[in-house]
C-alpha cells in the first residue's frame, strides 16, 4: 500500500543558485500540482537491446539532461510548495542527512528522510560529488512526505544509488537550504569538515549513454579479452575523460579530504585508485594530455589528493594549478578552496557572499602578504615585491572576469600593502612580431636598421643581429607557440 504523500500549502518553488556547485541562474521550477505528473521511469525498468550496440551510442554529457526515446517527455508543469528545512544548531556543528529510502517494487517514486544531526552525535552518512547540470527536465522526489523537485543528474543519481536498506546521504543541493544565503554560508565554512567527516564519498559521473554496455567497473575485469574490449574501451575513457565534472571547482576539496572515495557510472562502480588504474589515466602521453585535458585534471586531482596531508598546498599553488576551474560564483575560486588550503586556518578569510569581489580580492592579498610563509622565504624586498604583484594578478585573473562584470565598488578599508620596486633597464625599441618576422622583408629590414641605432656599441649591435638571425633560423617551420626568446 503506497503511503498519500502530503503537500505544502504555498504555490511556488525556485531552485535558487548555490555556491557550492555549478550555479546557473534558471526560471523557476514549476511542477504540477492538481495531478501527479508522470515519472521517469526506473533504472532497472528500463532496457532496448538496440541500445547496448556501439554504433547507436551518441556520448553526451551526464549534465545535458538528454531526454532518451525510453524516458517520456515531462507534462506541462505548474507550481510545487517549497521545502521547510529544519533549522540547524548553530552552537555545535551540525548538518543535515538525507535518509535514501529503498525502492517500493509497487512504485516507482524516490522517497527520503531528511533530518539535522550535530558532529557530536558521530553521524555515519556517505557525501554526494556530482555536477547539478541545467535545470531542465526537472523530476520529483519525496522528503519527509514531501515533493520536491531534483534536476536531472541528482534524480538518475538517486535511483542508481538506492539499496536493499536505507542510505544516508549528504547532497549539498538537498541538505543545504538554498533559499537562506545564511544556511549556505553556514554549511560552506564546514564544507571540508563535511567531506573528511564522510565514511565515503561517491563520485558520481552520470548515466551512461548506452544501458547495458558490455564492459563492467571491476577490478581488471576488463583486460581479459582485449580484442572485443578494446573499441568499448576507447569509447568509455573518452567519454571519462570528457565528462563536465572534473572541470568543477569545488570537486578539489571533495576528492583531496576524502576518507575513501568510489566512482560511480550508471549502476556499477569502482574504487577510485582502481578507477584510475583500469582506464589507465595515471600515465599518459602529452598528445593524449592535449586530446583529452580531462585526464589531466585526474591526475592533478589524484597529486592534490596524495599530498593532503603536506604543508605543500598553499592557496598560491591551488589557485595557480587549477585557475582554470569551473564554477559559477566568482568568489568561490577562493571560498572553494579555502578548507583544502594548508594555510588558510579557521576565520583566515571569512566565507561572506554579502563581499564584493574586490573586497574579496584585497582581503586575499593582505592574507598573503601576511601570511608567515612568506615573510620567512629569504627574498630581498624586489623579489618579495615581485612575489607579491604576480599573486595579486593571479586573484585578479580569478575574480575579476570580464564574463561576469561587477558593478563598480570602492573599498574603503584599511588595507595597504607596499611594494618595493627597482629601476633594471629601459625598452628603447620594439622589434616586429613572429607574423612580421616571417612574412614581411621591410619589417626584418626596419628591425636591423633599429639596432644599430639604438645601440651606440658597434660590438654589441654585432652581437644583437647575429643572435637575430640565429633565432630566424630555429623559427623556421616552428609554431610561435613554442618559440622563446
Amino acid at each position: 500500500m503506497v503511503k498519500k504523500k502530503r503537500r505544502a500549502k504555498a504555490v511556488s518553488a525556485e531552485i535558487p543558485s548555490v555556491p557550492t556547485q555549478e550555479q546557473v541562474e534558471q526560471p523557476p521550477i514549476q511542477l504540477p500540482t492538481r495531478r501527479r505528473r508522470k515519472l521517469s521511469p526506473d533504472p532497472s525498468e528500463v532496457h532496448d537491446p538496440k541500445r547496448s550496440s556501439s554504433k547507436d551510442i551518441t556520448l553526451s554529457t551526464p549534465a545535458e539532461g538528454r531526454t532518451s526515446s525510453e524516458e517520456p517527455a515531462p507534462e506541462q508543469p505548474q507550481s510545487l510548495a517549497p521545502f521547510i528545512y529544519e533549522p540547524l544548531r548553530r552552537d555545535v556543528d551540525s548538518i543535515r542527512v538525507l535518509a535514501l529510502l529503498p525502492r517500493d517494487p509497487s512504485s516507482l517514486i524516490i522517497c527520503c528522510t531528511l533530518s539535522p544531526v550535530a558532529f557530536g552525535d558521530k553521524p555515519e552518512y556517505e557525501a554526494l560529488s556530482y555536477t547539478w547540470g541545467e535545470a531542465t527536465t526537472p523530476h520529483t522526489i519525496f522528503i519527509n512526505d514531501i515533493e520536491v523537485p531534483v534536476r536531472d543528474n541528482l534524480y538518475w543519481a538517486l535511483a542508481y544509488l538506492r539499496r536493499e536498506e536505507p542510505r544516508k546521504l549528504w547532497i549539498d543541493a538537498l541538505c543545504i537550504d538554498q533559499s537562506s544565503q545564511e544556511d549556505k554560508e553556514y554549511q560552506i565554512r564546514l564544507m571540508d569538515y563535511i567531506y573528511t567527516r564522510a565514511e565515503t564519498v561517491l563520485i558520481w559521473l552520470g548515466k551512461y549513454p548506452a544501458e547495458n554496455p558490455p564492459w563492467t567497473l571491476t577490478k581488471g575485469s576488463n583486460k581479459k579479452d582485449r580484442g572485443n574490449w578494446m573499441e568499448w574501451y576507447t569509447v568509455l575513457r573518452r567519454w571519462v575523460c570528457e565528462n563536465p565534472y572534473w572541470r568543477r571547482l569545488w570537486i578539489i576539496q571533495e576528492i583531496g579530504l576524502a576518507r575513501s572515495l568510489v566512482v560511480h557510472i550508471s549502476r556499477q562502480s569502482l574504487e577510485w585508485e582502481d578507477f584510475i588504474e583500469e582506464l589507465c589515466l595515471e600515465k599518459q602521453s602529452p598528445s593524449f594530455l592535449t586530446v583529452y585535458p580531462g585526464a589531466l585534471l585526474i591526475q592533478k586531482l589524484r597529486s592534490k589528493r596524495m599530498t593532503r596531508n603536506f604543508n605543500s598546498n598553499h592557496l598560491e599553488t591551488l589557485l595557480e594549478d587549477f585557475q582554470e576551474a569551473e564554477c559559477a560564483e566568482a568568489r568561490d575560486k577562493i571560498y572553494g578552496l579555502l578548507g583544502f588550503a594548508s594555510d588558510c586556518l579557521l576565520e583566515s578569510i571569512e566565507v561572506d557572499y554579502q563581499k564584493s569581489r574586490f573586497q574579496l580580492y584585497a582581503e586575499v592579498v593582505d592574507f598573503f602578504n601576511r601570511r608567515q610563509h612568506f615573510k620567512d622565504q629569504e627574498w630581498n624586498a624586489v623579489d618579495r615585491s615581485m612575489k607579491m604583484v604576480r599573486f595579486s594578478q593571479l586573484v585578479s585573473k580569478c575574480l575579476m572576469s570580464p564574463a561576469v562584470p561587477e558593478a563598480p565598488s570602492f573599498y574603503t578599508g584599511p588595507l595597504i600593502v607596499e611594494a618595493t620596486g627597482a629601476f633594471v633597464d629601459e625598452i628603447r625599441h620594439l622589434g616586429p612580431t613572429y607574423k612580421e618576422m616571417m612574412s614581411s622583408s621591410a619589417a626584418n629590414k626596419k628591425f636591423k636598421i633599429s639596432i644599430h641605432e639604438c645601440c651606440p656599441d658597434a660590438t654589441r649591435a654585432v652581437w644583437l643581429r647575429e643572435a637575430y638571425e640565429a633565432y630566424m633560423r630555429q623559427s623556421r617551420g616552428k609554431s610561435s607557440s613554442i618559440l622563446r626568446v
